[in-house]
Protein backbone atom coordinates (compact mmCIF):
# COMPACT_ATOMS: atom_id res chain seq x y z
CA UNK A 1 0.00 0.00 0.00
CA UNK A 2 1.30 3.58 -0.74
CA UNK A 3 0.72 6.58 0.68
CA UNK A 4 1.03 10.17 -0.50
CA UNK A 5 2.90 12.16 2.02
CA UNK A 6 3.73 15.35 0.13
CA UNK A 7 4.25 17.07 -3.18
CA UNK A 8 5.55 14.32 -5.17
CA UNK A 9 6.63 11.69 -2.36
CA UNK A 10 5.17 8.29 -1.78
CA UNK A 11 5.60 6.54 1.82
CA UNK A 12 6.40 2.95 0.83
CA UNK A 13 5.75 1.70 4.58
CA UNK A 14 8.91 0.89 7.37
CA UNK A 15 12.01 -1.73 6.74
CA UNK A 16 14.64 -2.66 8.81
CA UNK A 17 17.69 -0.82 9.48
CA UNK A 18 21.68 -2.27 8.16
CA UNK A 19 19.71 -4.12 5.41
CA UNK A 20 19.98 -4.53 1.53
CA UNK A 21 16.76 -4.52 -0.34
CA UNK A 22 15.96 -4.74 -3.80
CA UNK A 23 13.19 -2.25 -4.66
CA UNK A 24 11.54 -3.25 -8.11
CA UNK A 25 8.68 -1.42 -9.70
CA UNK A 26 6.81 -0.64 -12.51
CA UNK A 27 6.63 2.71 -14.03
CA UNK A 28 4.98 4.81 -17.33
CA UNK A 29 5.74 8.15 -18.24
CA UNK A 30 3.35 10.08 -19.91
CA UNK A 31 4.82 13.60 -20.72
CA UNK A 32 7.63 15.35 -19.74
CA UNK A 33 9.93 18.11 -20.44
CA UNK A 34 12.91 16.02 -19.66
CA UNK A 35 14.62 13.22 -17.82
CA UNK A 36 12.91 13.03 -13.79
CA UNK A 37 15.07 11.24 -11.09
CA UNK A 38 13.72 8.81 -8.90
CA UNK A 39 15.03 8.44 -6.02
CA UNK A 40 14.64 6.67 -2.03
CA UNK A 41 15.29 7.96 1.64
CA UNK A 42 14.51 6.61 5.30
CA UNK A 43 13.00 9.29 7.35
CA UNK A 44 10.46 9.92 10.16
CA UNK A 45 7.01 8.54 8.77
CA UNK A 46 5.56 12.25 9.57
CA UNK A 47 8.60 14.27 9.23
CA UNK A 48 10.03 13.89 5.18
CA UNK A 49 12.31 16.78 5.58
CA UNK A 50 13.86 16.10 9.48
CA UNK A 51 16.36 13.61 10.35
CA UNK A 52 16.82 11.44 6.79
CA UNK A 53 19.91 9.05 4.75
CA UNK A 54 19.21 9.14 1.32
CA UNK A 55 20.47 6.76 -1.36
CA UNK A 56 22.41 8.08 -4.36
CA UNK A 57 23.26 4.17 -5.21
CA UNK A 58 19.43 3.69 -5.29
CA UNK A 59 18.75 6.56 -7.87
CA UNK A 60 16.91 5.13 -10.91
CA UNK A 61 16.91 8.11 -13.99
CA UNK A 62 13.65 8.07 -16.22
CA UNK A 63 14.51 9.24 -19.38
CA UNK A 64 12.26 11.65 -21.61
CA UNK A 65 12.70 9.76 -24.25
CA UNK A 66 10.24 7.16 -22.24
CA UNK A 67 7.53 9.41 -23.02
CA UNK A 68 5.13 7.21 -24.22
CA UNK A 69 6.69 3.85 -24.58
CA UNK A 70 4.63 2.37 -22.28
CA UNK A 71 5.32 0.15 -18.92
CA UNK A 72 8.71 -0.70 -18.02
CA UNK A 73 10.37 -2.42 -14.89
CA UNK A 74 12.81 -0.66 -12.61
CA UNK A 75 14.98 -2.32 -9.98
CA UNK A 76 17.59 -0.71 -7.93
CA UNK A 77 19.34 -1.61 -4.60
CA UNK A 78 19.77 0.21 -1.56
CA UNK A 79 21.44 -0.62 2.05
CA UNK A 80 19.37 1.13 5.16
CA UNK A 81 21.49 3.16 7.27
CA UNK A 82 18.98 5.29 9.73
CA UNK A 83 19.93 8.96 10.41
CA UNK A 84 18.30 8.15 13.93
CA UNK A 85 15.85 5.72 16.13
CA UNK A 86 12.31 5.95 14.53
CA UNK A 87 13.41 7.20 11.03
CA UNK A 88 12.98 3.87 9.65
CA UNK A 89 10.03 4.61 7.34
CA UNK A 90 10.74 4.00 3.43
CA UNK A 91 10.21 6.88 1.05
CA UNK A 92 10.26 7.18 -3.00
CA UNK A 93 10.43 10.72 -4.68
CA UNK A 94 9.98 11.97 -7.87
CA UNK A 95 12.63 14.78 -9.03
CA UNK A 96 12.14 16.05 -12.54
CA UNK A 97 15.63 17.26 -14.10
CA UNK A 98 13.64 20.15 -15.96
CA UNK A 99 10.92 21.91 -14.95
CA UNK A 100 7.78 21.43 -16.18
CA UNK A 101 4.73 19.46 -16.58
CA UNK A 102 5.77 15.95 -15.83
CA UNK A 103 3.13 12.98 -15.42
CA UNK A 104 4.44 8.96 -14.42
CA UNK A 105 2.61 6.52 -13.42
CA UNK A 106 4.15 4.17 -10.66
CA UNK A 107 2.85 0.38 -9.73
CA UNK A 108 3.46 -2.51 -8.02
CA UNK A 109 6.61 -1.34 -6.02
CA UNK A 110 8.06 -3.67 -3.56
CA UNK A 111 11.07 -3.97 -1.51
CA UNK A 112 12.23 -6.98 -0.32
CA UNK A 113 15.46 -8.17 2.01
CA UNK A 114 17.96 -9.78 -0.46
CA UNK A 115 19.03 -13.24 1.03
CA UNK A 116 21.69 -13.42 3.63
CA UNK A 117 24.45 -15.74 0.90
CA UNK A 118 23.85 -12.64 -1.96
CA UNK A 119 26.27 -9.95 -2.21
CA UNK A 120 25.52 -7.09 -4.24
CA UNK A 121 28.17 -4.82 -6.12
CA UNK A 122 26.67 -1.47 -6.64
CA UNK A 123 29.27 -0.15 -9.51
CA UNK A 124 28.78 4.09 -9.21
CA UNK A 125 29.08 6.41 -12.06
CA UNK A 126 30.69 9.96 -11.61
CA UNK A 127 27.58 11.41 -10.26
CA UNK A 128 27.21 8.50 -7.15
CA UNK A 129 24.12 6.81 -8.69
CA UNK A 130 24.29 3.19 -9.74
CA UNK A 131 25.31 2.81 -13.62
CA UNK A 132 25.23 -1.48 -12.56
CA UNK A 133 24.61 -3.59 -9.88
CA UNK A 134 25.62 -7.29 -10.10
CA UNK A 135 24.56 -10.07 -7.63
CA UNK A 136 26.38 -12.98 -6.72
CA UNK A 137 26.90 -15.80 -4.19
CA UNK A 138 28.50 -15.18 -1.05
CA UNK A 139 32.13 -15.69 -2.04
CA UNK A 140 32.07 -15.45 -5.58
CA UNK A 141 34.04 -12.89 -7.55
CA UNK A 142 31.95 -10.03 -9.03
CA UNK A 143 33.01 -9.52 -12.67
CA UNK A 144 33.84 -6.29 -13.59
CA UNK A 145 31.01 -4.50 -16.23
CA UNK A 146 32.09 -5.16 -19.78
CA UNK A 147 31.61 -1.56 -21.08
CA UNK A 148 33.11 0.96 -19.58
CA UNK A 149 30.65 3.78 -17.75
CA UNK A 150 31.33 7.48 -20.26
CA UNK A 151 30.57 10.80 -19.19
CA UNK A 152 30.12 13.95 -21.33
CA UNK A 153 33.28 15.92 -19.63
CA UNK A 154 35.57 13.23 -18.13
CA UNK A 155 37.26 9.95 -19.27
CA UNK A 156 37.13 6.76 -17.07
CA UNK A 157 39.77 5.62 -15.01
CA UNK A 158 38.83 2.25 -13.48
CA UNK A 159 36.83 1.11 -10.52
CA UNK A 160 38.14 1.52 -7.14
CA UNK A 161 36.82 -0.44 -3.40
CA UNK A 162 37.21 3.00 -1.45
CA UNK A 163 35.20 6.29 -2.24
CA UNK A 164 38.98 8.19 -2.53
CA UNK A 165 39.72 5.57 -5.08
CA UNK A 166 43.10 4.84 -3.85
CA UNK A 167 42.19 0.71 -3.94
CA UNK A 168 41.69 -0.45 -7.19
CA UNK A 169 38.94 -3.40 -7.67
CA UNK A 170 39.73 -6.01 -10.24
CA UNK A 171 37.02 -8.21 -9.99
CA UNK A 172 37.75 -10.18 -6.96
CA UNK A 173 35.17 -11.68 -4.20
CA UNK A 174 33.42 -9.18 -1.78
CA UNK A 175 33.94 -9.22 1.43
CA UNK A 176 30.26 -8.44 3.19
CA UNK A 177 27.76 -9.95 2.23
CA UNK A 178 24.88 -7.28 2.09
CA UNK A 179 25.66 -4.35 -0.68
CA UNK A 180 28.77 -3.05 -1.38
CA UNK A 181 29.70 0.07 -3.46
CA UNK A 182 32.31 0.03 -5.87
CA UNK A 183 33.84 3.80 -7.04
CA UNK A 184 34.61 4.81 -10.46
CA UNK A 185 37.53 7.58 -11.13
CA UNK A 186 37.66 10.26 -13.64
CA UNK A 187 39.96 12.66 -15.23
CA UNK A 188 38.56 15.37 -16.61
CA UNK A 189 39.12 16.81 -20.03
CA UNK A 190 41.12 19.81 -20.44
CA UNK A 191 39.15 22.57 -21.84
CA UNK A 192 40.73 25.31 -23.96
CA UNK A 193 38.46 28.59 -24.42
CA UNK A 194 39.47 30.99 -27.24
CA UNK A 195 39.63 35.00 -26.47
CA UNK A 196 36.98 36.34 -28.29
CA UNK A 197 36.75 40.07 -28.50
CA UNK A 198 33.40 41.66 -28.82
CA UNK A 199 31.47 45.15 -28.33
CA UNK A 200 29.50 46.02 -25.12
CA UNK A 201 26.17 47.98 -26.10
CA UNK A 202 24.87 50.70 -23.35
CA UNK A 203 21.15 50.05 -23.66
CA UNK A 204 20.58 53.26 -21.52
CA UNK A 205 20.72 55.91 -24.25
Amino acid sequence: NYELSTKNVAALGYVSDNTTYKITFRYKITKGQGDVDIKFRTAHKHNYFGLFTEYKEAQYRIYGGEVGAGWKKATVYLKTKFAAAGTGALFMSFNPVVEGETVIFIDSVLAEPVSANKCVAAFLDNDGAAGKYVVVNKGSNVPLPEAAPKAQFASFVGWYADEACTVPYKGNSLANTGLTKLYSKWTPYSQKFDNYAYESVNTNQ
